[in-house]
C-alpha cells in the first residue's frame, strides 16, 4: 500500500492523532525554523534585504506568531567629505561702541572731525540723560585712545596661529575737531592681547606674571581643529598724540600643507578706526578730570562730577 504524504491544509488533521503527536511536534518545530530562516536571512544577493523594515527594527513571522528580534545589519556610516579648498580660517570682529563706557573712565569717550558747538539746551539735554544715549545717534563719533575689539577665529581645517597683529593703513594729524574726554576712574581693563603702537612690529603682547609684556604668539601655541573656534579680545595701546589713526588685524596662519597664510579683519567693510587727543577747537568733559591738576573750571562749581561741561583746549589739553 502506497503511503501519502498529508498536503499542507491536512497537516492540522494528522496532528490531532494521538499516534502522530511526536511526529507532529517535529515536523511544527522544523517548519517554524524554516519560516524563521527564510524571513530573516533574505537574499544575499540583495543587501538591502538584510535591514530589516518596521519602527522596532523586528521582522514578522507569520500570520499569529508575532514579532521576534532579527539580527541587524549595520552598515557603514557615510564619511564626512574632508574639506580641500577655501579658506582654512574664518574671521570675525565685534568691535566696542563708541557710546560704550569704558571701565576706567566716568564716561564715554569720542570725537567728532567738525567743530561741534552744543547750545546750553543741547549741553544740558546730555547732561539730563545720558552721552551714551546720545552717542548712540551719532554715527560720525569716532574712537578715542584706541579700539577694544572680539575677534573670533573659527578652523575649516586644523590650522595653527603663528601671530595676530596689527597693520596701519592711515595715519594723519588731526586738524580741529571736537573730543569730550571724560575723568578716570580708576585701572584699565584686562584686556589679555595689546596691540602696542609704539612697537614697530605691532605683533599682539600680553602681560605676563611679572607684569611684563611679552609677544604672545612666540610662548604660547593655538591650534584649531576644523570646527573649532579661539576667541581674543584685543586693545590698541600707545599711539601718538593728536594723530587719527586707520589699522586692520593681520591673522597669520600655518596651513596643513606648511604653508603660512594671511588673514586679514576690519570693522565690516571698512578699517579700525580711533584718534588720539591733541590740539582741538572744541572741547568738552566732566567737571572733575582726574587726570588733571588744573583748578576747577568756573562751570562746574556746585555741579555732580559727571556733569559735562564746554572746556577751554588751551588749557586742558
Amino acid at each position: 500500500m502506497m503511503l501519502m504524504l498529508p498536503s499542507k491544509s491536512t497537516v492540522v488533521t494528522f496532528l490531532s492523532s494521538h499516534m502522530w503527536q511526536p511526529v507532529g511536534a517535529l515536523i511544527g518545530t522544523l517548519s517554524l525554523i524554516a519560516t524563521l530562516l527564510i524571513s530573516c536571512g533574505g537574499n544575499d544577493a540583495d543587501p538591502a534585504s538584510k535591514i530589516p523594515s518596521g519602527d522596532n527594527n523586528n521582522c514578522q513571522v507569520g500570520g499569529n506568531a508575532g514579532y521576534v528580534n532579527c539580527p541587524v545589519q549595520q552598515l557603514p556610516p557615510t564619511p564626512t567629505a574632508a574639506i580641500t579648498s577655501g579658506p582654512s580660517l574664518t574671521l570675525s570682529s565685534f568691535v566696542q561702541p563708541v557710546s560704550v563706557t569704558s571701565k576706567y573712565t566716568n564716561g564715554p569717550s569720542a570725537f567728532f572731525e567738525k567743530p561741534l558747538i552744543l547750545s546750553d539746551t543741547e549741553l544740558a539735554s546730555i547732561n539730563n540723560g545720558s552721552l551714551n544715549s546720545w552717542l548712540e545717534d551719532r554715527p560720525d563719533a569716532v574712537h578715542v585712545g584706541g579700539n577694544k575689539i572680539k575677534l573670533t577665529l573659527q578652523g575649516r581645517r586644523q590650522v595653527n596661529i603663528l601671530d595676530v597683529r596689527g597693520r596701519i593703513v592711515s595715519r594723519k594729524p588731526l586738524a580741529g575737531g571736537t573730543f569730550f574726554l571724560p575723568g578716570s576712574a580708576g585701572e584699565a581693563d584686562n584686556i589679555p592681547l595689546i596691540i602696542d603702537f609704539s612697537d614697530s612690529s605691532l605683533s599682539a603682547t600680553a602681560l605676563n606674571e611679572e607684569l611684563r609684556y611679552y609677544r604672545y604668539f612666540e610662548e604660547k601655541t593655538v591650534t584649531l581643529a576644523p570646527g573649532e573656534q579661539e576667541i581674543f579680545f584685543i586693545e590698541s595701546k600707545n599711539a601718538d598724540e593728536g594723530f587719527e589713526y586707520e589699522w586692520l588685524v593681520d591673522v597669520i596662519a600655518l596651513e596643513p600643507g606648511g604653508k603660512a597664510e594671511k588673514y586679514t579683519v576690519g570693522d565690516g567693510e571698512r578699517p579700525f578706526r580711533f584718534v588720539i587727543p591733541g590740539r582741538t577747537e572744541v572741547l568738552y568733559g566732566h567737571c572733575f578730570l582726574t587726570w588733571s591738576n588744573l583748578p576747577l573750571h568756573p562751570p562746574c562749581v556746585g555741579k555732580k562730577p559727571d556733569y559735562w561741561v564746554r572746556l577751554d583746549p588751551n588749557r586742558y589739553l
